[in-house]
Formats: C-alpha cells, sequence, structure tokens
C-alpha cells in the first residue's frame, strides 16, 4: 500500500470516529435543551426567570461541546499525520554523483537431483507480450468457430470461476449448467480455500462440485483476482487446479478460458488491474492449456475491441461484465466448441 493510500484511509477512520464522538455529544446536547418549563423552583423566580436559567445553561454546555469537537479533530489529524510518517516505508534518495554501496555477489547453488525423481514440469515460455495486437491470441491450439450449438449442450457442463463467472447465474445464461464460482477467488484460493456454501457448510469449490454430480464438460475461467499475484504463484496455483479437475473428472472435456478484456475505465475502480497485466498472464493461461493438452478458448479477441479494452458499456466498474456482454460471451461459447470444430 502507497503512503498516499494509507493516508487517505487514516483520515477517512479518523472521520468516522470523530462523527461518532460528535454524534455522542450531540445526543448529550440535544438532552439538556429546554423543552418545557420545569416547576417553579421558589417563589422568588418567575417562569421567565427559570427559562433563562436554562438558555443560559444550554449555552454553556454548547461551547463546552464546541470546544471537545476542536480538541477531538486536532487530536486525531496529530495522531493521522503521524502514523502516515511513522508507517511510510523507508526509500533511497539517489542524489546526482552519489555513490551506491556495493552489493555482495551472489552465490549460486545447484541442487544435485534426486535419485529417482518425477520429471521435472514443462518450463512455460508464453510470448508475454507488453502492447497489445488484434489477434493478441491467435494460436494454433485455440479451439476454432463451428456452427453455434442449442443451449441445450451445456446441460452437462460445470462453470469453476471467479466474481466473473457469478453472473452466469445472475444473468441466467444456462438452463441445467452448474456453475461453482466465488467472489476473491484466485486459483490457488479456489483450489484450497473452503468459500462455497453447501447443504454440510462451507466447501471448497471441487468439494462443492462434488453436489453437482458427474459432469462432460468442466470450464475454467479464473485469473482476475489474482492480478496482483507474482506470475510464478499465479502459473503454479492454476497448474495445480488443472491436475485436481483432472483428477476429479477424469472424463470430461476440459476448456480453460482466458480472461476477459478490462474496459479503459478500470483503474478508477480496480487501481490494481490494467490491460497489460491480464494481457500477460492471460499468455500464460494459453501457455498452461497447450502443455496441457487442454483446448483453449480466447474469450479476450471475442470481447477486445481493437485498443484491447473491453467496450466502456460492456462492464460498468471495468470489470465485470454486463448482462449484455455475458450473452456476447454466451455466444462466443455456443460457437467454439470442440464438436462443432470436428464436425466443420
Amino acid at each position: 500500500m502507497n503512503p498516499r493510500t494509507r493516508l487517505h484511509k487514516l483520515f477517512y477512520v479518523s472521520a468516522l470516529y470523530l462523527r461518532e464522538i460528535c454524534g455522542i455529544i450531540e445526543a448529550r446536547g440535544e438532552r439538556q435543551k429546554p423543552k418545557t418549563l420545569s416547576p417553579l423552583p421558589s417563589d422568588f423566580l418567575t417562569s421567565d426567570e427559570v427559562n433563562t436559567m436554562q438558555i443560559n445553561r444550554y449555552k454553556r454546555w454548547r461551547s463546552r461541546q464546541k470546544l471537545l469537537v476542536a480538541l477531538g479533530l486536532v487530536f486525531i489529524a496529530g495522531i493521522s499525520f503521524a502514523g502516515a510518517l511513522l508507517w511510510q516505508p523507508t526509500q533511497l534518495r539517489l542524489v546526482p554523483g552519489m555513490a551506491l554501496p556495493a552489493l555482495a555477489p551472489v552465490r549460486e547453488e545447484v541442487t544435485p537431483p534426486l535419485v529417482g525423481a518425477p520429471p521435472q514440469a514443462e518450463v512455460l515460455t508464453p510470448p508475454a507480450p507488453v502492447e497489445f495486437t488484434p489477434g493478441q491470441f491467435a494460436l494454433s491450439w485455440q479451439v476454432a468457430p463451428s456452427e453455434p450449438v442449442d443451449v441445450a449442450y451445456f446441460d452437462d457442463a460445470i462453470f469453476f470461476g471467479d466474481s466473473l463467472s457469478t453472473g452466469f447465474v445472475t444473468h441466467r445464461l444456462f438452463r441445467n449448467a452448474a456453475v461453482v464460482a466465488a467472489i476473491g477467488a484466485s486459483p490457488a484460493v479456489a483450489l484450497e480455500e473452503p468459500l462455497i456454501p453447501t447443504t454440510y457448510g462451507m466447501a471448497t469449490m471441487l468439494e462443492a462440485a462434488q453436489e453437482k454430480g458427474p459432469r462432460g464438460k468442466v470450464y475454467i475461467m479464473l485469473g482476475s483476482q489474482a492480478l496482483e499475484l507474482s506470475t510464478e504463484e499465479f502459473v503454479e496455483g492454476y497448474r495445480q487446479f488443472i491436475a485436481a479437475v483432472r483428477e476429479q473428472y477424469p472424463g470430461a472435456t476440459i476448456y480453460i478460458m482466458s480472461m476477459p478484456p478490462v474496459a479503459a475505465h478500470v483503474g478508477d475502480f480496480h487501481p490494481g488491474v490494467s490491460r497489460e497485466r491480464v494481457i500477460e498472464l492471460n499468455s500464460y493461461i494459453a501457455e498452461l492449456a497447450r502443455v496441457s493438452d487442454l483446448p483453449f478458448l480466447n474469450v479476450f479477441d471475442a470481447l477486445a475491441g481493437p485498443d484491447g479494452y473491453l467496450p466502456a458499456h460492456g462492464a460498468s466498474d471495468g470489470l465485470h461484465l454486463s448482462a449484455e456482454y455475458h450473452f456476447v460471451l454466451l455466444d462466443f461459447l455456443k460457437a467454439h466448441t470442440l464438436e462443432g470444430a470436428a464436425a466443420g
């Protein structure tokens, strides 16, 4: 978290506390207001004199109230400013002509292979592009366009995904397809964390999928909740999730879907998300599909405009697809099946 964001959060929390303090003081002040005349305390005071006494008492209380609010504001602002200074990470300021400290050479340690160890997984070497070009993922192993199938084709399918896939249920894209998706599910989290409510309590995605019965087709669309992870963590988590799905659905056709594109205004709602990062991780997803010998569905190119962005009306927050673009995605899936490609 950068210092500016930290400072904003501190002031936001301070403002909440100050609002609570003001509410408490205001409530106490309301109780001190002269609402009705009290009985005369003695025969020597008129009703006007009693009322004047109550008003003066209320004015004194309001003065103390304003003073307490001012002191509370100064105190909280001081705490916030001090916290921002103390918690700001140390940075090295470079001055022209300044000599940098010498770094000790890094020793490379070579670990001898274990006897009888299993062969290492194939190293992924995606292009990892920086700039978008049309047809970015026009890969030889992606599923080719074919004659659209009926939506009944997905009756024996199950979809695994994150918050982007929850729209499949919200917008009723399918009749009998199962959707197992959760907000905040990265590939590793989807495999390990109990995110899905079931009749037996919270369960992981694959555990919850067992309640859906056997399935002939599996669609995986993960990654939008893992854009801030390191590339190594992302790839390893995705690889393990694919392996677990294969073990649970040994006879099913498993489709690997790329992440959809993001709109140009996505940074206004999700500061850690960018078009370039989506393109980079999609390259690894495509390569994972290739080395796993699984069909790859190029969702990105199907929804992206000429500039590599999702149209602005395609996602209100720049990330989660609108109802219209969920059905655009459905049309793409119907027109990209292995059966249709084989028939064509």
